[in-house]
């Protein structure tokens, strides 16, 4: 294999390099249930809790036993809330810069340990409006699993976000072809160079 053909496999290898090392990103994003009219939050998407993105989805007038498969963030122990802490401090800074608005939550409870007829929690308590939430202002507390929330709070719900696979540039694609033109035109006239050569 001749120099040219050698340099030409290389790009061609850091191309599909290129191509292998974007990075998933993921949009943090607000929706509310139906602005300007219930100004109330109905999921979170790209939340980052512990290195992982998530989205969260806000159930309103419900009790915890009318959630489907709510995803907890369990500790090692029913009083470790090192992961719902995490994920109530994302929820927080999350909702935090959303623009005041009237009739806005008045907090949300994010699932630790169920333990029987009860659980823990770590919560983010009433606040006037958006503006004020804050990962600092996270609770903790201890719950009846049958006791409704009022239409202004929320149980959080979470979901592993799962990313689109990323498209490979168009610059990456014009040089992958590129190369790959250029390398079968240099065998071509390799082999048409050795071809003559015998005859």
């Amino acid at each position: 294999m001749c120099g040219i053909q050698k340099l030409l496999l290389r790009c061609v290898a850091m191309a599909f390099v290129g191509i292998g090392c974007f990075q998933v990103s993921y949009a943090q994003t607000v929706t509310l249930i139906d602005p300007g009219t219930d100004n109330r939050i109905a999921e979170i998407q790209g939340l980052s809790i512990n290195g992982l993105t998530y989205d969260a989805t806000f159930h309103y007038g419900t009790n915890f036993n009318g959630l489907t498969d709510p995803l907890t963030f369990a500790g090692n122990s029913i009083f470790d809330f090192s992961q719902s802490e995490a994920a109530a401090e994302a929820v927080a800074s999350a909702v935090g810069t959303l623009p005041a608005l009237p009739g806005s939550t008045g907090g949300v409870l994010v699932p630790n340990f169920v333990f029987g007829n009860l659980l823990t929690l770590a919560y983010i308590p009433r606040q006037t409006d958006y503006t004020q939430w804050d990962p600092s202002d996270v609770r903790f507390a201890i719950a009846n699993r049958n006791v409704a929330l009022p239409s202004d709070f929320a149980w959080a719900t979470f979901q592993e976000a799962v990313a689109a696979v990323p498209e490979p540039s168009g610059l990456a694609l014009a040089l992958m072809l590129a190369t790959g033109t250029i390398f079968l035109r240099g065998r071509r006239r390799v082999m048409a160079s050795h071809s003559g050569s015998k005859g």
